[in-house]
């Protein structure tokens, strides 16, 4: 599973996140981008979230998963702690993606098999990121930043570099 969730990554080069929709409209929408081309998705977990607010996430998670699992890989983002790993993981989730470089959230992912994205700004963040084990590291903010993005995938080939933050369809191509 963790293989083919890297090698859909690679190949499709795009995760969107799906943030801000709500229930009602999260499948309409994604069946509208998978007929557009579009292969992984993201639902957050909003940051210092009630039950209720992880537990919409982890539904949305499983609704995805269960209404396109064969066509799409789904993932959790915005995951701060190695308990969230579980319930991602729980939900369906193929990935994992974290804003910051946490070494049991790398950990737990690993453990449960679910594909980690760590994310990094700095050399150091990132080459430690990659050293514990996170498959991507989310280069953020990527946004007025294309030359440093640039900079980083040229000086460190062996790490597996996406963009985050700040790229939509203005400046997506810039990026390819």
């Amino acid at each position: 599973m963790r293989t083919d969730t890297i090698k859909c990554i690679e190949e499709n080069k795009l995760i969107v996140n799906m943030k801000g929709f709500s229930a009602d409209m999260l499948l309409y929408s994604a069946e509208a981008l998978i007929k557009g081309g579009i292969k992984a998705m993201e639902i957050p977990f909003v940051p210092a979230a009630t039950e209720e607010k992880e537990r919409e996430s982890l539904l949305k998670i499983a609704a995805l998963k269960k209404c396109f699992g064969k066509d799409i890989k789904v993932g959790a983002g915005n995951v701060l702690s190695d308990r969230l790993v579980k319930l991602a993981k729980g939900a369906g989730a193929d990935f994992i993606s974290a804003p910051n470089v946490n070494r049991e959230v790398l950990s737990r992912a690993d453990a449960v098999g679910v594909m980690p994205i760590a994310g990094g700004y700095t050399v150091t963040e990132i080459l430690s990121a990659a050293d514990m084990g996170a498959d991507f590291v989310a280069l953020y903010p990527t946004l007025n930043n294309l030359e440093y993005v640039t900079s980083i995938t040229e000086t460190l080939p062996q790490v597996r570099i996406m963009a985050s933050g700040g790229v939509d369809y203005n400046n997506i191509h810039a990026l390819s």
